[in-house]
């Protein structure tokens, strides 16, 4: 009986509660339901009001940039059956041969590149010794400065190799060219304002200053990391061993048929074509070269400070773009161009003006290399953000105050920044079907 009693007040218990649940008025339920909901939002809303930490923010978008690359994977593993089974090799091995074509005399003639970039630092250190005047150390300076960037864009104008290894070779000659300026630059300045060039030359920091991931020379040294993360290297290597076969499967699926078949598609076609693979292409380059590549040298070289690039995404003008692109570039092109042009008693507008012309002129000596001939294209794309950083910035001090003419200028910003080298490669493409 005592189990059967113990049932019987338990369900009494039960039914005495639904009771009392029962006999409330609906304004008490109501109010009891209310009370157990919170006012929340979405993880997207509260990231875009700015709530909460970066860290939380990072944890929230965990996952994308797995879905990314697991993404890409499925695409290019989609062509990669494709190709097998129309009977095609899984990847273009022609233009991969191009690509590595006389790889071993490439990377001696970077080898060749870093080498006599000591015969800067031997110079100085002749006058130090008092063997060269400072008039002579002058001269030759500059004719070697010259003879730095002209020879290997030379050498590679008279092999007649193709155009990823043009593009290296003479990319890299203007990159060591940028470095050995900055460096020749800076001493000089240092020595007129009556430093000793026994306290400005340093073998040790000048050597640094060679392999370490930037394009001024400082003095006092650079920020250094404790150690060399090993873990963190590897990963790097990965990434960018990823992005290149991402970056190849879509020059050799979608740009190059269209690159060899140029002459015979319309231009707008041609356009709106390749405007999409032309922008994934250029935001892969991107991550390759500024997150990728930079960070693997500073890794490698302990190097501290990785400000590489900014949100340069959410740009609404053209200097904005300018500044936040590519900081080593635009910290160069401020210290020694733009300085230098401010020094010499220029406006200000001409200064930013002579520092474009001077940063447009030597990306057009890089496709003159690349191409086997001069055309003033990227360059006249280069000048015409000029105008555009005038206009621009008085509109948006004029619309400053509305979020959406910021917006707008950003829509008007991605347009410019894909289309203009989707009109570039239109342009070579023909041409180079022409000759």
């Amino acid at each position: 009986m005592k189990p059967a009693m113990k049932y019987f007040e338990l369900n009494h218990s039960v039914s005495c509660m639904d009771k009392t649940v029962l006999e409330s008025s609906p304004g008490e339920q109501s109010e009891r339901r209310i009370s157990s909901c919170y006012l929340r939002d979405s993880v997207i809303t509260r990231m875009r009001s700015q709530e909460g930490t970066k860290e939380d923010v990072i944890k929230s978008l965990f996952g994308f940039r797995n879905v990314l690359w697991v993404l890409f994977a499925l695409y290019f593993l989609r062509l990669l059956v494709v190709r097998t089974l129309h009977g095609l090799s899984p990847v273009c091995v022609e233009f991969l041969l191009t690509s590595i074509y006389d790889a071993p005399k490439i990377i001696l003639i970077f080898g060749l590149i870093w080498a006599s970039s000591y015969s800067f630092f031997f110079i100085l250190y002749l006058e130090k010794r008092s063997i060269v005047s400072n008039t002579l150390a002058n001269v030759l300076l500059r004719v070697a400065l010259f003879l730095y960037l002209v020879l290997p864009c030379k050498w590679v104008l008279s092999s007649e190799y193709p155009i990823v290894p043009s593009f290296s070779v003479a990319a890299q000659a203007t990159c060591f060219f940028l470095k050995i300026h900055s460096f020749v630059a800076i001493i000089e300045r240092e020595y007129l304002r009556g430093t000793s060039l026994e306290s400005l030359l340093d073998i040790k920091l000048f050597s640094y200053f060679l392999v370490a991931p930037t394009l001024v020379y400082r003095l006092k040294g650079y920020p250094r990391t404790k150690e060399l993360r090993w873990k963190y290297f590897l990963g790097l290597v990965i990434q960018g061993c990823g992005l290149l076969f991402v970056m190849y499967l879509i020059m050799t699926e979608y740009m190059l048929p269209l690159f060899q078949n140029a002459s015979n598609i319309h231009c707008v076609e041609f356009v709106v074509t390749l405007i999409v693979p032309t922008g994934v292409f250029y935001l892969l380059f991107f991550i390759l070269i500024f997150e990728v590549m930079l960070n693997g040298f500073a890794e490698l070289t302990r190097f501290g400070d990785r400000l590489f690039y900014e949100d340069w995404w959410n740009s609404v003008t053209h200097d904005e773009f300018l500044r936040k692109w590519n900081r080593p570039v635009y910290n160069y092109l401020m210290k020694v161009v733009y300085s230098y042009a401010r020094k010499m008693g220029t406006k200000k507008w001409k200064a930013m003006m002579l520092t474009i012309m001077y940063s447009s002129v030597l990306h057009e000596l890089v496709l003159a290399v690349t191409f086997r001939r001069l055309r003033i294209y990227l360059m006249s794309l280069m000048m015409t953000q000029t105008p555009l950083i005038w206009m621009m910035n008085i509109l948006l001090r004029i619309q400053e105050r509305r979020q959406i003419y910021r917006q707008i200028s950003n829509i008007f910003f991605w347009n410019y920044i894909f289309l203009g080298p989707t009109l570039l490669m239109l342009i070579y493409s023909r041409e180079q079907q022409v000759h």
